[in-house]
């Protein structure tokens, strides 16, 4: 069962297995001596590899998991392979040894030279490190050839949803609908770890990171004298943007109404889109760009706030974790599978025909199903909670 929605996508990984396949069977003919090798996941592996090399959220989706994992292998040696932007959550887990990051082409656009340098980087690093076992827990098919077989992982677990079944040897399965957290506690149950219905993701912030928080919040007299409220408005897809001018009507909104003290957060080249929103605003909120400068950082003031506002993001799910009460605006994405873990929160969302999709640029633009909430929709889902004592996690 393959996990791709447009019929094309689906029918060219059945063309592109159907030729792995083959090749792959060839490859294993001339090798008898693998014909009988187990391929059950190990007992006492010595060194693991965990992989999510893709977007923040996606790789703090994976913390919940590895509290468990540990208490399978204590004695193991666990490193994560992870992008970059996702390293924050995985480099002070105490839950893993080692971490590695890579930032496939695929998902960061680089020029061709650079992405073969730096894929080289890594599949040497993997090979000299020779792992016992591997396991994916996004299920992609160039992860499982370029990080599990081409550096020689013998036991390699899982889905087979994006193709390479064939080079699996634990295949985890996979269904339609669910959170994307809860394919993640599959792999690692796969794994034979026991993860908990309750658990949800983690962040281990330093003391370096609570400091300089702390130090944001004094610098502009942010307190609990006023609900703090922070608003997100940037996100990766065009189709996900809600225009600047409404999130500055709600914050304005809960200003009045609740007395609230606006923060805006987001990254560097988000910067334009920040201040657009505060110039809308009469300049009346607090920038955290530029000042807030690590993931760890903004998870520490998450927990000084009562209520995040933005899309699905990995901002959105970090409030989630650390357990701030949020209003979440969703476009063409499917809450099932992208709500955050661990906090209360709603979804606005106005389905429209082509919904569910994955296109980057909608040809409906501006008039599109995330332009369809209104700016009274978000204020008084905001309301209702600023209306209520904050409940942390759940």
């Amino acid at each position: 069962m393959y996990k791709f929605v447009r019929p094309r996508t689906r029918a060219l990984m059945f063309c592109i297995d159907l030729v792995g396949c083959i090749l792959w069977g060839v490859w294993r003919l001339i090798q008898p001596w693998t014909w009988f090798a187990d391929r059950s996941v190990p007992d006492s592996p010595k060194r693991i590899l965990l992989i999510r090399a893709d977007y923040i959220g996606d790789v703090l989706l994976i913390t919940h998991t590895l509290p468990a994992i540990r208490a399978r292998f204590p004695h193991a040696e666990i490193t994560c392979l992870v992008s970059p932007g996702g390293a924050a959550f995985i480099e002070t887990n105490p839950h893993v040894d080692r971490v590695l990051t890579y930032s496939p082409p695929w998902f960061f656009k680089k020029k061709r030279r650079d992405a073969i340098r730096e894929y080289w980087n890594i599949f040497t690093t993997l090979r000299r490190l020779r792992f016992d076992l591997a396991a994916d827990f996004r299920g992609d098919l160039r992860n499982i050839a370029l990080f599990m077989v081409a550096p020689g992982i013998p036991r390699r677990v899982s889905f087979a949803a994006s193709g390479g079944y064939y080079l699996l040897t634990t295949i985890v399965p996979f269904a339609h609908g669910l959170r994307e957290a809860a394919y993640h506690t599959q792999v690692a149950q796969a794994l034979g770890a026991q993860v908990p219905d309750d658990a949800v993701p983690e962040v281990y912030p330093t003391t370096a990171d609570e400091t300089a928080a702390q130090a944001f919040l004094d610098r502009h007299g942010l307190d609990t004298s006023a609900p703090c409220v922070v608003i997100h408005p940037g996100a990766r897809k065009a189709v996900r943007l809600w225009p600047a001018e409404r999130y500055a009507a709600v914050a304005r909104a809960l200003i009045e109404r609740a007395g609230a003290r606006i923060i805006l957060i987001g990254a560097p080249a988000e910067r334009p889109l920040i201040d657009a929103v505060n110039a809308h605003l009469d300049n009346q909120a607090t920038i955290a760009t530029g000042e807030i400068n690590t993931l760890r950082e903004l998870a520490v003031l998450f927990k000084a706030c009562q209520l995040y506002i933005g899309v699905s993001s990995g901002p959105s799910h970090l409030a989630g974790a650390v357990g701030l009460d949020s209003v979440l605006l969703f476009g063409p994405e499917t809450p099932a599978q992208w709500e955050p873990l661990g906090n209360r929160h709603t979804i606005l969302q106005h389905r429209f025909p082509c919904c569910p999709c994955t296109q980057t640029d909608c040809p409906h633009l501006p008039h599109h199903c995330i332009d369809a909430i209104t700016v009274d929709e978000v204020v008084t889902a905001a309301l209702s909670f600023l209306d209520q004592p904050q409940q942390g996690r759940s």
